[in-house]
């Protein structure tokens, strides 16, 4: 599934973060859904553990942890994205060093977007490192909407 983030909307990945409070005062009021991401390639397979929520029409998107297949390398690419419909896009690479170990990681960060439609996307991208060999890229997304 490829769903590249659309650089014609508009990108406020260096403002719009949602922070480890915002994400906790959201969890505590009961206002948050959690989601498992699942992108693969071939045999190989990367999870995200998020979790998001809505604020009138303000979609947040906060990743709390991964889980990659075991391949013994240490060096896997993890990005993670929120995007408005339509609108506005937050996307970033969380780390360039993601354990590749079948094991769960944490791993918290997020962003926000605003969506006047009401829907958006929550995306995970993940490039597996593998020695001797090119590193493959697999994606996917969910589409969500305002309860």
């Amino acid at each position: 599934m490829k769903a590249e983030v659309d650089m014609s909307v508009v990108d406020v990945t260096q403002f719009s973060i949602a922070s480890e409070d915002d994400y906790k005062n959201a969890k505590d009021a009961g206002v948050t859904s959690i989601v498992t991401l699942v992108a693969t390639h071939s045999n190989y397979k990367a999870e995200g553990t998020v979790e998001y929520w809505w604020q009138d029409h303000t979609l947040f998107g906060y990743f709390l942890q991964y889980r990659v297949t075991s391949n013994g390398n240490k060096k896997g690419d993890l990005y993670f994205g929120v995007w408005g419909t339509p609108g506005q896009t937050w996307y970033n690479k969380l780390t360039g060093n993601a354990v590749q170990d079948g094991e769960w990681h944490e791993f918290r960060a997020g962003g926000w977007v605003g969506t006047s439609a009401g829907t958006g996307r929550l995306y995970m991208k993940y490039t597996f490192d593998r020695s001797n060999a090119p590193d493959p890229t697999a994606d996917t997304y969910l589409d969500v909407a305002m309860p």
